[in-house]
């Protein structure tokens, strides 16, 4: 099985190729100051040329539907569906910080991704792993950095955006409980979005409504909010 992943849910954004046996087959990863809509497409036509593949030759595609920006996870959702309309293959809709939280799943300390929410939030989560295996201890929620702070009790291992905006604080009020994953683990990796739908969804036949997939947002966007005040 070869699989798409698309991550677009922070401004760290990437693309990855995996085979379910074969493994990595190619991956692009960007930090950009411009919308991912400017690159998305040319880069996806870069890491196809160069892993020989056509879009017909997917089997599926993954990809990270929130929380995060919410105009980066429209870009990535768009991206998926206009593929999947192409070529027919499902989309497998990912929790970007279940995603995160993977790539730490080899750790014995609790884990919890942090993704910069603006308005002094966070998007946030806390895992457990067991042999490889994520346990969600506290659900996906938008909270204030001191909220999250106040519900570590134990040494805890941290990856995210939202380190760069708050991992200081958190490092101040949680002395030896706080913990920051190595720089390679700590940001949103199409890798990730691709291991995680695979542990999903790998053999199973019921995936969801490719037409119906909307991003998870946690909270209504600025336009909604305002919207509903006028």
């Amino acid at each position: 099985m070869k699989l798409l992943a698309i991550e677009t849910s922070t401004r760290l954004g990437g693309l990855a190729i995996v085979h379910d046996r074969s493994g990595l087959l190619g991956e692009i990863r960007f930090n950009l100051n411009i919308s991912h809509s400017e690159r998305i497409m040319s880069n996806l036509d870069f890491l196809l040329k160069s892993t020989g593949l056509l879009p017909a030759d997917l089997d599926a595609i993954a990809v990270s539907a929130g929380p995060g920006s919410f105009t980066g996870l429209r870009v990535g959702i768009s991206t998926a569906k206009g593929l999947a309309f192409q070529t027919g293959v499902p989309i497998l809709p990912v929790s970007t910080l279940e995603a995160l939280a993977s790539a730490l799943s080899y750790s014995e300390l609790q884990i919890c991704p942090v993704i910069y929410a603006r308005k002094n939030e966070i998007f946030t989560a806390i895992y457990r792993a067991d042999k490889g295996r994520l346990q969600l201890k506290l659900e996906e929620a938008a909270m204030s950095p001191e909220d999250l702070i106040a519900r570590i009790t134990e040494p805890t291992i941290f990856s995210g955006s939202g380190l760069t905006n708050y991992g200081n604080l958190m490092k101040k009020k949680l002395a030896d409980k706080f913990f920051a994953a190595p720089t390679a683990l700590a940001f949103s990796s199409a890798v990730s979005v691709a291991e995680t739908a695979f542990r999903h969804y790998h053999g199973n036949t019921g995936k969801p409504d490719a037409a119906a997939l909307a991003p998870r947002y946690l909270r209504a966007c600025q336009a909604e909010t305002k919207s509903r005040r006028t």
